[in-house]
C-alpha cells in the first residue's frame, strides 16, 4: 500500500477500519469496516459528500450492523485487508488520479468503495441512495467551493448550465499550457469565425488537449485575444448536463433560450464528447441537443474528443459534419523536457523540493520506456510531480522551521544542521520504541524509519533534504509498475 500518498485524515480512516474489523471479530478488514473507518471520521470530506446525498453517519452504522455477520476470530496482529478492500485502495488510487490529485484522500476512498461494487459497503451505499456520478459531483463541488473567490469575476463560478473557466484562470486554479502557442492560436482562429465556429480537438488521452483549452482562457482572461473573442468566457458543460437537459422539455428550452441570449459572451467547451454516443437514448438523446445547440445562430463551441475507442471512425466521421477538426498527436520528448522545466519552479514552490536537471531528463526517458500505454507529455508530469510529492511527503515529520529553511534552498548552518541531526535521532528512537497492533501498523513505521534513515545520510553528505533525484523518480515507477530500482537507474 502506498502509504506516502495517503492524507493524514485518509490513514486514520484505515486504523480505524483496523479496529471495527476487531471489534466485530473478524480476521481481516473488509469494506464494511473501511466504511465504517470513514463515518468516524466527522469532518472528513467524504463525510460531507454522504451528508449532501442525503446519508447520515448514523444510518450507514445501523445499516452495517443489521447486515454484518461476527466472526468470532480472535484479536491477533496479523490482520490484513481482505481482497475487496485491496481493491477499494486500488480504485481509490485511480479517482485520485482523474481528478489530478497526488494524493489519497477520504471523498477517493469513498469514491472507491462505490466503484467496487460487490462489496456488503458498496450495496448499502447503493441502497441508501449513494450512487457514484452523484458521488463524484459532490466532490468536485466542495473543491471548487472551497477555491479562494477571484479579484476580479465578470461572471458567477457556476451557473445551472455549467463552471466558468474564466473563474478558474481569475483564481489561478487554471496551469499555463507550456509549449501549445501555435495549438492555442489556430483554435482562436476556429472561433473567430462569424459562423461555425465550432471546434473538436481530437487526440489520444494524456497529449494535452485539455491544457490547450486552459491556455485559451487564460489567454481570454490575461491576453489579448481577437476583437471577436474580447471578453468572451468559457462554460464547461458536461455530457451529463447535455443529457439532463435533453430529457426535460422544459429545461431544454430553458437552456436554448439562455445560449441564445449568452451566444456572443459564452464560448462553450464540453470534454470528453465521445460519452454522448453512450449517452444516446431514443428521444432524449443529447447528441440531438447537441445538434441544436450548433445551429443556433453565433454560438461558439470547443469541444474534447478521446480516442481509442473501435467505434471512432463512425462517431468521427458523424462530428467532421458539425466541428472543424484539431488533431492533437503526442508531443516530442524534447518539447515534453522543456515543459517540465517551465513547470520547475512552480513544482518547487509548492513542494518545497529542489528538482535537478537529470531528474527532468529521467522522468521523461523512462516514461516513455516503461510506461507505453500512456502518452507524453501526462505521464511524464504525472511522474516528475509524484515523485516530487512523495519526496516532500518524506519529510512531514520534520519540524515547520526546518522545512522551510530546507525548501527555501538554504542547508541549515553548522549549529542548525546539528539540531536537525539531534531531531532526527530522537524521532527514529521514539519509533523502535513504539509496538505495531498489526501488520498495517508495522508496514507504516518501517516506512517512516526508511525516510528517517534517508534523511539522515542526505545530511551526513551535505546534500539539500528536500532533493529530487533520479533514484527518487525511479522508486515512484517502481511502485507504479513493480520494475525493480536498480533495473530502471541501469537504464
Amino acid at each position: 500500500m502506498l502509504w506516502l500518498r495517503f492524507t493524514e485524515r485518509a490513514r486514520r480512516v484505515i486504523f480505524y477500519a483496523y479496529k471495527e474489523a476487531q471489534q466485530l471479530e473478524e480476521s481481516e478488514v473488509n469494506t464494511e469496516h473501511l466504511l465504517l473507518g470513514l463515518v468516524r471520521e466527522s469532518d472528513s470530506i467524504a463525510v460531507r459528500i454522504l451528508e449532501r446525498l442525503g446519508v447520515s453517519p448514523q444510518r450507514i452504522r445501523n445499516e452495517i450492523e443489521r447486515y454484518a455477520i461476527r466472526g468470532g476470530a480472535r484479536s491477533s496482529g496479523e490482520m490484513s485487508l481482505a481482497q475487496r478492500a485491496k481493491r477499494v485502495i486500488d480504485l481509490a488510487y485511480d479517482e485520485a488520479r482523474q481528478f489530478n490529485n497526488n494524493y489519497i484522500g477520504t471523498e477517493h476512498l469513498l469514491l472507491g468503495l462505490i466503484r467496487e461494487g460487490e462489496g456488503l459497503a458498496a450495496r448499502i451505499l447503493q441502497k441508501l441512495g449513494a450512487d457514484l456520478e452523484r458521488a463524484r459531483e459532490a466532490a468536485k463541488s466542495l473543491r471548487e467551493e472551497s477555491a479562494p473567490p477571484p479579484s476580479r469575476a465578470r461572471a458567477p463560478k457556476r451557473t445551472e448550465f455549467g463552471l466558468n473557466l474564466n473563474w478558474l484562470a481569475q483564481s489561478r486554479q487554471l496551469e499555463p499550457a507550456y509549449e501549445r502557442d501555435s495549438e492555442i492560436h489556430a483554435l482562436l482562429q476556429i472561433l473567430a469565425k462569424p459562423d461555425r465556429a465550432h471546434a473538436l480537438l481530437v487526440g489520444e488521452r494524456g497529449v494535452g488537449k485539455t491544457t490547450i483549452v486552459h491556455g485559451l482562457v487564460n489567454l481570454l482572461v490575461y491576453g489579448e485575444p481577437l476583437p471577436p473573442l474580447s471578453g468572451a468566457q468559457v462554460m464547461a458543460l458536461t455530457p451529463y448536463t447535455l443529457m439532463v437537459h435533453a430529457r426535460t422539455p422544459e429545461r431544454a428550452t430553458q437552456l436554448l433560450d439562455e445560449l441564445t441570449l449568452r451566444s456572443s459572451e459564452w464560448i462553450l467547451y464540453l470534454d470528453d464528447m465521445e460519452t454522448l454516443f453512450e449517452l444516446s437514448q431514443g428521444d432524449s438523446d443529447p447528441m440531438l441537443w447537441l445538434k441544436q445547440i450548433l445551429s443556433l445562430k453565433g454560438v461558439r463551441f470547443v469541444g474534447v474528443y478521446n480516442t481509442g475507442n473501435p467505434q471512432d471512425s463512425e462517431r468521427l466521421s458523424h462530428l467532421k459534419t458539425l466541428f472543424t477538426v484539431m488533431t492533437v498527436g503526442e508531443m516530442t520528448p524534447e518539447t515534453t523536457a522543456r515543459v517540465l522545466y517551465r513547470k520547475r519552479p512552480e513544482i518547487s514552490r509548492q513542494l518545497g523540493v529542489a528538482v535537478s536537471d537529470e531528474a527532468i531528463e529521467r522522468a521523461v526517458a523512462w516514461s516513455v520506456r516503461y510506461l507505453p500505454e500512456r502518452r507524453l507529455p501526462e505521464k511524464a508530469v504525472d511522474l516528475l510531480v509524484s515523485a516530487a510529492t512523495r519526496a516532500s511527503l518524506s519529510t512531514s515529520l520534520l519540524p515547520p522551521t526546518f522545512c522551510q529553511q530546507i525548501a527555501a534552498g538554504n542547508l541549515p548552518e553548522r549549529g542548525t544542521r546539528e539540531s536537525l541531526f539531534d531531531y532526527l535521532r530522537q524521532l527514529m528512537e521514539r519509533l523502535r520504541e513504539l509496538q505495531p497492533a498489526s501488520s498495517l501498523e508495522q508496514q507504516m513505521l518501517q516506512e517512516q524509519r526508511q525516510y528517517l534513515i534517508q534523511l539522515i545520510e542526505r545530511l551526513s553528505a551535505g546534500n539539500a533534504v528536500l532533493a529530487l533525484t533520479p533514484a527518487e523518480v525511479a522508486q515512484q515507477l517502481h511502485e507504479w509498475t513493480g520494475i525493480p530500482v536498480e533495473q530502471i537507474m541501469a537504464d
